[in-house]
């Protein structure tokens, strides 16, 4: 009996230990794979952890400044390794440019001229340069610019409207002994000189220049009636008499009223059409003459019927 009673005290040591088969193991693994996802988990935090350590202590100014400058180093030794010979540009650039004039700082964008060119094709290291030294190159004759470079004499629309807008014309010569020089130079001796051209037109381009610097548009006050087909284009012709300040006709003008004209070119079939039905008719040269000497000559230009 008390044999009995021990082992009903303690029923769990009565019973043996069931084998457990080597699949239920391997379940009992696949069931708690958390354990062991929780140690990776903290692993990789301790790696990130480190990492991040790592990164603060590289944060150093010095290190990050030594660092910068090995990158830098690496990359310009690549690029002279691809280019063995540098380009007109790129000596130019790598050379230490003395600016005597304070306005003149590309790297803060401080720009000195901003240049429209007519009958002029530069190169792409002659724009590179001018560029370092504070030049800015505008191609839209609408845009504002503060000088012209030309070769030689011709009324290109873009003269034109240098005259127009009182800006200084000059040679290309100003671009190639300002490259020389490596610094901007003046313009005022390298100004455009055409005298053949200034007794044929009969005017003096300095003397327009100044004329239009200090009085309002020689077309303040008129109106201006042009056709489409207006040759060399409706548009710059146009724009022509807009930056005289003169005003548009959408409408051909028919009266008295000195202060309105008709303008058309010499060959247009259409004159004399016009002439016969009571308008008053002048050629496009009165334009055209007008803006090289800043002031019209309205007799001059009148067509008469049968001619």
């Amino acid at each position: 009996m008390e044999i009995k009673e021990k082992l009903d005290k303690n029923p769990e040591k009565n019973h043996k230990k069931k084998k457990v088969p080597q699949t239920m193991k391997n379940r009992n693994v696949i069931k708690n794979p958390l354990k062991k996802r929780k140690k990776d988990e903290s692993a990789s935090n301790e790696f990130i952890i480190t990492l991040e350590t790592d990164s603060i202590k590289i944060q150093d100014p010095l290190l990050e400044k030594n660092r910068r400058i090995l990158s830098l180093r690496k990359s310009l030794s690549k690029s002279k390794s691809k280019k063995k010979t540098p380009t007109l540009t790129e000596k130019f650039i790598n050379e230490k440019i003395e600016v005597e004039d304070s306005n003149i700082f590309y790297e803060n964008k401080r720009i000195k001229y901003r240049v429209l060119c007519s009958i002029v094709t530069l190169s792409d290291d002659e724009k590179k340069i001018m560029k370092n030294l504070g030049i800015s190159f505008i191609d839209d004759k609408r845009k504002k610019f503060d000088l012209l470079i030309m070769t030689r004499f011709k009324r290109t629309i873009k003269f034109l409207l240098a005259i127009i807008k009182g800006v200084p014309i000059v040679t290309i010569l100003w671009l190639e002994e300002s490259i020389k020089e490596k610094k901007v130079l003046e313009y005022n001796e390298f100004l455009l000189k055409d005298v053949q051209s200034e007794k044929q037109y009969k005017y003096n381009l300095q003397a327009s220049l100044e004329r239009r610097r200090n009085n309002k548009g020689f077309l303040n006050g008129f109106k201006i009636w042009i056709p489409n087909n207006i040759k060399p284009n409706f548009r710059d012709i146009k724009l022509l008499i807009k930056e005289s300040e003169g005003e548009i006709l959408h409408e051909i003008y028919k009266g008295k009223n000195k202060f309105c004209l008709n303008l058309m070119n010499e060959n247009d079939e259409e004159i004399q059409k016009f002439i016969k039905k009571g308008y008053v008719i002048y050629s496009i040269e009165l334009l055209y003459t007008g803006i090289l000497k800043q002031q019209l000559e309205i007799d001059n230009f009148k067509f008469n019927e049968g001619k």
